[in-house]
């Protein structure tokens, strides 16, 4: 089965059509390996575990995939290491018997140094939606926004970061951001992490009043505490 189309996953999303994704790529590796590294140099040095996780969530139901790409631009690899983690996942997207999209994950502060690295010059012809996640602040989005832009023409979405106030680091709430983000172009839009799920309802129905473009949630369950050896642990459970 070939990858879904990103500009016809967003057509679809317009229809009507919601999509299950995955997410949370960087705790669940942290789990599985004592790696002291980011959990983007898993690309690099544990590429079957990366793949494992992809497929796993392929196996669950996922109909979207994030790219295991996230974090700040640290390192001589990392650079191959973004590049190897949105291989990755294109290929297990791929193996998807009923389709499956790709969603490649950015920091908004790294955007600068995606684009500008040879790595980049390599996959600029990939098909994929490119995620501006964690978005801290409006001023902050709108660069890499105008940055993307300004590289390619690739459909971008963006997800924000609200506090428990349900506010932006800079004091934003969800129907400013929803109103910004669509103006300046972002094909998707919505949330990640949060300190509770049920936040997240909240954010939909507030950035619902003022936007009508896909959304795209990806929360956390609830705030992670260290427990013994250094492992994540999350208050929530599935259920």
């Amino acid at each position: 089965m070939t990858l879904i189309d990103p500009y016809q996953f967003c057509r679809n999303m317009l229809s009507g059509l919601h999509y299950l994704g995955d997410g949370a790529s960087g705790s669940l590796l942290a789990a599985e390996t004592s790696h002291k590294e980011s959990s983007t140099a898993c690309n690099r040095i544990f590429p079957s575990m990366v793949c494992d996780m992809h497929r796993r969530y392929l196996a669950a139901g996922a109909m979207f995939l994030t790219s295991n790409t996230f974090g700040m631009p640290a390192g001589s690899h990392w650079g191959r290491e973004i590049k190897l983690g949105l291989e990755h996942c294109i290929h297990c997207a791929s193996e998807s018997q009923e389709g499956c999209a790709v969603l490649f994950s950015l920091y908004p502060e790294a955007v600068d140094c995606w684009f500008n690295s040879e790595e980049f010059s390599e996959l600029k012809e990939t098909r994929f939606i490119l995620l501006l996640e964690t978005c801290l602040t409006l001023q902050q989005t709108r660069a890499a926004l105008q940055k993307v832009h300004r590289y390619c023409d690739t459909p971008v979405a963006v997800t924000c970061h609200f506090n428990e106030h349900v506010s932006m680091q800079d004091g934003a709430a969800p129907e400013d951001a929803a109103e910004a983000l669509q103006a300046w172009g972002a094909v998707m839009i919505g949330a990640n992490c949060g300190s509770i799920p049920a936040q997240a309802v909240e954010i939909a129905c507030r950035m619902r009043n003022v936007s009508k473009i896909p959304f795209l949630f990806q929360p956390s369950a609830g705030l992670p505490a260290n427990a013994e050896q250094g492992i994540l642990c999350y208050p929530l459970l599935p259920e």
